[in-house]
């Protein structure tokens, strides 16, 4: 695994492109989880209010680099 360019605990500008916002945010925790487990409790975390609006967000932001993922139930 390709070691994250943020670390625990360190403290990063918030951008929009290369346009700095003025504002920070605070890495509490890093740590891998594959899409596939991802609880409603984890969904809860990252801002999202189901599996469908996690997925969607994933697609605009990363798409899939021609990766197939699986999602449950699918």
């Amino acid at each position: 695994m390709k070691r994250p360019w943020l670390r625990e605990g360190g403290l990063y500008p918030i951008r929009v492109g290369f346009h700095n916002l003025g504002e920070y945010i605070r890495v509490k925790k890093i740590y891998r989880q594959r899409l596939g487990e991802l609880t409603e409790e984890d969904l809860a975390k990252e801002g999202m209010n189901s599996l469908e609006e996690f997925k969607e967000e994933w697609r605009r932001i990363y798409g899939f680099c021609g990766t197939t993922v699986s999602w449950p139930g699918s």
